[in-house]
């Protein structure tokens, strides 16, 4: 048995550094992996806008260039009986600003509702109408333009539910100091580079739910890249609207309007427009059709205001009207929300320059 035993340790001798050197090549390639994610995420920047995220574009590109001010946010906790003014919104109204500067602005107390907490639209509605409101109160419906036929073109009814206002989530930033924002998901930081390769000079591109598109000028956003415009590819989903889906919704709305009207409350349709609506003007060359919904709106007394040719106003005097990585608009065109809601009227793009 002695004989052999040296054998056997001699033996185990090259397993040993086969596995030592196995080790070694997953640990090196894993630093090497580390180190080309991080300086990706580095060079990329931290994940912001919603339209850089869904696209895989590079944060550091497309990140405004100016802060933007702190938002004043509204409560929410008014009782429906003494609001002045109940919404029903999406995720332009969701974060509570515009209706906190309109607070500010007015003294007057509002109250949200988001569509996915109000059952469907309908269900809202006749809830609202079977309600003891404010004398006088101000029922908003918000909606951005790219989902109006699809929500009002056919009012389907759903079960009753009592609909609850939206919590209010306050923006603070509790991040640890150690939380830089950072991404460190290799395939996001490989898909981001992808498309930074791929983008080049062309006219527009589609990564995933954003499209990236050339403007004729780069004054309208202090982003590195402000001569593109990223915008949600559902945008080009209006040129599928046929006349009669927007005459009906149209219809539906007045009768609503009316009802409102003979309860003593006021009623008014807010249509936030795309941001490629805004900016079409300014693109090299415009993937969809003009349409004329916020035109049509205010020709039906639905709304006070053509918002579409209100915001290209402002927009055009100001840069960051809408935030360059993200679909929404930003808290300085919140305030002007706010004015053209309580004024009934477009605010004067001076108004935009002297809160810029």
């Amino acid at each position: 048995m002695t004989d052999t035993e040296p054998i056997a340790r001699a033996d185990t001798r090259p397993a040993a550094r086969s596995a030592i050197t196995f080790l070694r090549w997953v640990g090196g390639t894993f630093a090497v992996l580390a180190a080309l994610n991080l300086g990706l995420s580095l060079r990329f920047g931290p994940i912001g806008g919603d339209l850089a995220r869904l696209g895989g574009f590079a944060e550091r590109d497309y990140a405004p260039g100016v802060a933007q001010p702190a938002p004043r946010i509204a409560p929410n906790t008014v009782a429906l009986e003494d609001a002045d003014v109940v919404v029903l919104g999406d995720s332009f109204s969701n974060h509570l600003v515009w209706q906190g500067e309109l607070e500010a602005l007015t003294g007057r107390r509002t109250l949200t509702f988001q569509y996915g907490e109000a059952g469907c639209i309908s269900n809202w509605l006749q809830w609202m109408h079977s309600q003891r409101l404010k004398p006088g109160a101000l029922v908003v419906v918000e909606t951005v333009e790219r989902s109006f036929v699809a929500r009002f073109s056919q009012l389907t009814t759903c079960p009753p539910v009592t609909p609850l206002p939206m919590r209010r989530h306050l923006a603070a930033d509790t991040r640890s100091w150690m939380d830089s924002g950072l991404s460190l998901d290799i395939v996001y930081q490989a898909r981001v580079l992808l498309n930074t390769m791929r983008l080049g000079d062309r006219t527009s591109y589609r990564a995933g739910e954003t499209v990236n598109a050339a403007l004729r000028r780069s004054d309208r956003f202090t982003a590195r890249r402000a001569d593109r415009l990223l915008y949600h590819a559902d945008d080009e989903t209006k040129d599928s609207w046929r006349a009669p889906q927007v005459d009906g919704a149209l219809a539906r709305l007045s009768q609503e309007q009316a009802a409102f009207k003979a309860a003593g409350q006021q009623f008014q349709v807010l249509v936030i427009p795309d941001k490629s609506s805004v900016y079409r003007e300014d693109l090299v060359e415009p993937r969809m059709r003009p349409v004329t919904l916020t035109q049509d709106l205010q020709q039906a007394g639905l709304s006070p205001v053509d918002t579409r040719a209100c915001f290209r106003s402002l927009a055009t005097s100001m840069p960051d009207f809408y935030l360059p990585d993200d679909m929404h608009v930003g808290v300085i065109a919140d305030r002007l929300i706010a004015r053209q809601v309580a004024q009934g009227r477009c605010p004067d793009p001076a108004a935009a320059r002297a809160l810029n």
